[in-house]
């Protein structure tokens, strides 16, 4: 039972490989399809012409070429017709070519003589007559082929073989081929009864389809094809796939159909004759490679029809006499196309696959090899190594193949460029390689056109056009599903052991790489075609993903086609004189004779003067002006255009202007220059963004301004190219801004700028070539001041904001706000020094107070007016954060200039207290509209922070400079109050974490200040004041500074409580009378334990303290004149007001001790006294005293 399973299963898998895969997919038809069938009646003779035959209007059934094959190389023509085929296919080839490939097993008398090329994975196979190229050719003509045809090939042939070499014109061939066109004319219905064709819309082919990208130009028909003259059109064009081999064929066979039979195949054949293998193979590949299920069979004797007969395509291997093994024709396929994929490995080479009669082997030489070698044989042979072999014109010799090789390899490249809509880095490494290859072989003095343009995209390859440079990158990867079947190179890799490795180009010319067709069957049995890697395909590497490299590699293709642009000079020169001399020998040829019956015109004019038609676009000058000054309009027009031009630009606009004439491109040559400049313009953007992202400013300023100068030569021809100017002069500005923070590295920065490589100067000695009057239109370079820089900036952005089309609009409004406060900030900080110049009284001799304030009003006005323009700015785009920001350098702004009054220049003091005031409440007024337009803290915390901060300072340093400046009596306590009441609740209620050791400061300034406030009402209003009101404010003043102390001293800022402390004890001296003298004492006495404590751990200046002990002395001895100036008054001593005199006596005694080591410092010796006052202070014995 298993052995009988087993037989079963090998007897399905043998009838699973007679079944071939085959698929045909029609690309491209030339003819109007299917042609009608009409069956011809028994004893027809076909030997008589029908009516309709050879008639034009039966040509839409593509009968007249059906019959008869033209030989020629197709293969290029329709690469050329769908080179997006080309890549994904393994062959593009004639259909009768690949069907003598695939009967050499069954064919051995046949001869071969086909030329192979490859374009990436596919190749090209046509066939070459050896009789029509180059046995009838001129001697000189390939030469160097025609020698080694000679000599290894027909030297070596019979009469007989030499024959095959030939093509058969027998008569006999002759008439059978007349009989079935006869025939198939006959099988179409009548005229009479012949229905029009319905209009049936052909494919159109992709080459004539508009592809993507800039327009560039085309190979001309006379260098892309091998031999221009064959203009043979097949039929149908196929994309046929036969198991895993994909073809695009040229077939004309016709193909017919109607009633129940839609689509057929007519066949004529001979009944005297069996047919053979050859005859079936034949038949069957025809109709698997034009996807036809049936063929019918015409059996005829002498043109006499006998008999029809259907056949059915999977019939066709096992008729009768002309049985064969489907499997086999697969096998043949695979064999052959492996090696010659295996073999035929370098692009833009030229391989002959050639067969004598009666070999068993088929074999395969580079022509190119021979090419190139029997050229150097040629010129040793002649004893002139310069010699080459030269043609009738003087031209040196190439392979005839090269140039539409190179012509086919751009034009693929370039129709798989523009067709992909987002290209991987595989798919560009692949183009990349079939325009290198190109490049190769094409003369660049003869094909300038095609080379530029290969550069061209070789450059767009590493940066495509649609990059945007600041968010430049490319895929590291790629992943296999992103790539479709048809893919120019497949991820095949070689692999040596279905075929050996090809062998080198003289082996391939000595011997020829050769197959072998005898026993085929057994030697494709031997290879395994299920491997993936089978084919050979090739696998070009993919292109970089680094941003730099690729920008580099764009620059070298760039100047490569930029250097090729002189050969287009030369070949127009060429043209030229080439027509000149047609013209002469034209005119030699046809000399002008004079013609019988025609009067001859002499020279001479009319007496009656003739009238002249004007131009009506001319101006008609009407004579208003003198005849010297009398000129055309025109004229007029182009010299004031001219001198306009030729004017030097102003200064303070220098070297960016921005071209708004443009001139019209009319030649290739210029239409490539400016492509290759804008791509140029966009590798050198890309470069800069990414030196600027990297910290290289002076690097990216090189770069942009690079760019710049390549987008202006190409604006002044293409106007839209001008929009591209505005995000170069918006980064521009962007640099010269950066320039200012790294002014100190200025000159680093101009040797980094003034730095340019080989490619860079190439391009600029072409932009410089076209720029007139020695002109360079560039970006300023950033020298001079901060000033100069920032005025740079904004000049650029004006620029930039002129020139955009309105995509950056808002971008660059922001940024000439930004650039206007920065302007305005600088002159505000000059204007500062100039200030606290003064204020130290560090003035120069020449200078003088007034002139200083001059030149400190001058800068504030410019600090003043770039302000004014930035909120402008922001308000038109309604940016509300940076109008905030605005709003809060205004307001520092008004604060400088009050600040400016404070200085002792003005004499009218009143006045300048109002005017301080004025700008002081703008102040004011600006910060709470910026803390308006945030509305919250959370819109933008960093700011409100600064706007919260900057309003307490002001409000704190009004009520100081009111304090200090204009309120000596106190008279004004309540704004005051107020003021510090401001600024305290902003200290109390901000959110700034990194500002609350500042507002804690604050705060204690401010407390200090209310004690200050409450000490000068106590001194200067205690007369309009009750007792009560006197003391809460002796309270007050206390409570102020104690509470200033514990502020500041919870920030160890004790310098500033040692001050405070000092107050306090200066008020306490103020307030010390008759009646108070022991809580005074009381109360020094805690002020002196605070001063103990915070002497302990101080460590500031020793300037601070003299005073503290001035104020320490000053209030003992205060106490010990009140209390001797009370007693005497009262005209009785009691023993307590003794012993508090003695007591206050010692202390102040203590208080003026000074240390016996004179090295120790005031701290050592206000501790000691201190103690020591304390110790006197803990012997009186308050109980006894009389209060």
């Amino acid at each position: 039972m298993s052995g009988q399973m087993g037989k079963n299963e090998e007897e399905d898998e043998e009838s699973s490989d007679s079944v071939v895969k085959s698929q045909a997919v029609v690309k491209y038809s030339n003819v109007q399809a299917p042609a009608n069938f009409s069956q011809l009646q028994c004893n027809t003779d076909l030997n008589m012409p029908p009516s309709n035959w050879l008639r034009n209007s039966i040509n839409f059934y593509g009968m007249q070429q059906a019959a008869l094959h033209r030989s020629g190389f197709s293969s290029f023509r329709m690469a050329h017709t769908f080179p997006d085929c080309v890549g994904g296919v393994d062959v593009v080839c004639d259909a009768e070519i690949i069907k003598r490939l695939l009967m050499l097993p069954y064919s051995r008398n046949s001869s071969l003589s086909l030329m192979v090329h490859r374009i990436g994975n596919t190749l090209l196979i046509d066939e070459f007559d050896i009789h029509k190229y180059l046995l009838r050719q001129s001697p000189v003509e390939w030469d160097w082929l025609k020698r080694f045809i000679y000599d290894k090939i027909i030297n070596s042939l019979t009469d007989e073989e030499r024959m095959f070499l030939m093509a058969n014109r027998s008569r006999n061939v002759l008439q059978e081929r007349r009989l079935i066109s006869k025939f198939l004319y006959h099988s179409l219905p009548r005229e009479k009864h012949l229905q029009e064709p319905q209009e049936v819309q052909p494919k159109v082919a992709p080459s004539l389809q508009m592809l993507q990208g800039p327009v560039l130009p085309e190979p001309e028909v006379e260098h892309s094809l091998p031999d221009p003259s064959f203009t043979h059109t097949f039929n149908r064009s196929i994309v046929w796939t036969f198991e895993d081999i994909r073809m695009l064929i040229g077939t004309d066979m016709p193909i017919f159909g109607g009633g129940t039979r839609p689509c057929i195949s007519l066949r004529l054949r001979d009944m005297s004759k069996p047919i053979n293998v050859l005859t079936g193979i034949d038949y069957w590949l025809d109709n698997l490679m034009c996807n036809v299920p049936e063929v019918v069979m015409c059996y005829h004797l002498d043109g006499i029809v006998q008999k029809y007969e259907l056949i059915k395509t999977e019939d066709l291997p096992f008729l009768e006499n002309s049985q064969f093994s489907p499997k086999i024709i697969r096998n043949v396929a695979q064999n052959i196309l492996a090696f010659l994929k295996a073999n035929a490995t370098k692009a833009g080479h030229t391989y002959w696959l050639f067969k004598r009669p009666k070999d068993d082997v088929v074999k395969l030489y580079d022509l190119t090899t021979l090419c190139t070698e029997g050229e150097c044989e040629t010129k040793e042979a002649k004893g002139d190594p310069d010699r080459s072999e030269k043609d009738t014109k003087g031209n040196a010799i190439p392979n005839p193949f090269t140039i539409p090789v190179a012509m086919l390899l751009y034009s693929v490249a370039r129709n798989m460029k523009s067709s992909v809509e987002k290209m991987t880095n595989k798919q560009a490494g692949a183009i990349k390689m079939l325009l290198d290859n190109c490049i190769k072989l094409l003369p660049k003095e003869k094909y300038p056109q095609i080379v530029v343009s290969s550069h061209y995209m070789l450059s767009d390859l590493n940066i495509p056009s649609g990059v945007d440079p600041g968010s430049a990158s490319f895929a590291t990867g790629s992943d296999d599903s992103e790539y479709d079947d048809e893919s120019l190179f497949d991820d095949d890799e070689s692999d040596g052991e279905d075929f050996p490795n090809p062998r080198s180009s003289s082996d391939l010319m000595d011997r020829g790489e050769s197959i072998a067709v005898k026993n085929i069957q057994e030697t494709t049995a031997a290879h395994n075609f299920k491997k993936k890697n089978w084919k050979h395909n090739s696998h070009p590497p993919a292109l970089s993903a680094d941003v730099e490299k690729r920008c580099l590699e764009a620059l070298e293709n760039i100047v490569s086609g930029l250097k090729c642009l002189k050969y287009f000079r030369e070949s127009a020169a060429q043209t030229s004189e080439q027509e000149k001399k047609q013209k002469i020998r034209k005119e030699a040829d046809n000399l002008n004779m004079a013609k019988p019956y025609q009067p001859i015109p002499l020279p001479y004019e009319t007496l009656t003067p003739q009238p002249k038609f004007v131009n009506p676009n001319d101006i008609i000058p009407l004579g208003w002006k003198a005849s010297d000054h009398q000129e055309n309009p025109q004229t007029s027009s182009h010299k004031k255009t001219t001198k306009k031009s030729n004017k030097a630009p102003n200064d303070s606009n220098p070297n960016l202007t921005i071209t708004e004439k443009v001139k019209e491109v009319k030649c290739w040559s210029l239409h490539l220059k400016l492509l290759l400049l804008e791509k140029a313009s966009l590798t050198y953007s890309i470069l800069a963004e990414h030196a600027f992202a990297s910290g290289f400013h002076a690097n990216a300023f090189r770069y942009t301004n690079l760019a710049f100068r390549c987008q202006t030569a190409v604006s002044q021809y293409w106007p839209n190219a001008g929009k591209i100017l505005s995000g170069l002069l918006a980064r521009a500005g962007d640099y010269y801004l950066q320039f200012v923070k790294k002014f100190t590295q200025l000159d680093s920065i101009l040797k980094t700028i003034a730095g340019t490589s080989k490619a860079d100067r190439i391009i600029l000695e072409f932009i410089e070539s076209d720029e007139e009057d020695d002109i360079k239109i560039e970006l300023p370079i950033p020298t001079g001041t901060i000033e100069n820089l920032m005025m740079f900036s904004l000049l650029a952005y004006e620029r930039a904001l002129k020139a955009d089309s309105g995509k950056l609009k808002h971008n660059l409004i922001r940024r000439i706000g930004n650039i206007s406060n920065e302007l305005g900030s600088f002159y505000m900080q000059e204007a500062l020094v100039i200030f606290n110049r003064m204020k130290q009284g560090e003035l120069q001799e020449s200078e003088t107070p007034e002139n200083l304030q001059e030149s400190y009003l001058q800068l504030m006005a410019r600090a003043h007016t770039y302000l004014t323009r930035s909120i402008g700015k922001f308000e038109e785009v309604d940016d509300c954060v940076n109008l905030a920001l605005i709003y809060c350098n205004m307001g520092r702004y008004n604060r400088q200039m009050a600040d400016m009054l404070s200085l002792p220049l003005q004499s009218d003091a009143k006045k300048i207290e109002v005017v301080y005031q004025k700008y002081y409440n703008e102040a004011f007024s600006c910060y709470n509209r910026a803390l308006g337009m945030l509305k919250e803290r959370k819109s933008n915390p960093q700011i409100w922070d600064i706007l919260y901060w900057e309003l307490s300072t002001a409000t704190f340093i009004l009520a100081q400079q009111m304090q200090d400046s204009w309120d000596e009596k106190c008279e004004r306590y309540q704004e005051i109050m107020d003021l510090l009441h401001r600024s305290l609740k902003l200290c109390q209620t901000h959110s700034d974490v990194d500002r609350a050791k500042g507002y804690a400061y604050r705060t204690g300034q401010i407390n200090t200040r209310f004690g200050m406030v409450c000490g000068n009402m106590v001194r200067y209003q205690s007369a309009e004041c009750d007792e009560k009101k006197r003391k809460n404010m002796v309270q007050l003043c206390r409570f102020y500074y104690d509470k200033a102390v514990s502020i500041f001293r919870e920030g160890d800022h004790l310098s500033e409580c040692i001050e405070v402390l000092t107050d306090l004890l200066e008020f306490t001296n103020s307030q010390i009378d008759f009646g108070g003298r022991v809580k005074i004492l009381h109360f020094t006495m805690n002020v002196m334990k605070q001063i103990k404590e915070i002497l302990e751990i101080y460590s500031g200046p020793e300037e601070n303290l003299k005073s503290l002990e001035i104020q320490c002395q000053n209030v003992f001895k205060n106490l010990v004149k009140v209390t001797i100036s009370a007693t005497n008054r009262s005209g009785r001593e009691k023993e307590g007001s003794v012993e508090l005199l003695n007591v206050l006596k010692k202390m102040y005694s203590a208080s003026l001790k000074s240390p016996k080591d004179k090295d120790k410092t005031i701290k050592d010796k206000l501790l000691e006294n201190i103690a020591t006052i304390a110790d006197i202070y803990s012997e009186l014995n308050f109980s006894s005293r009389n209060s």
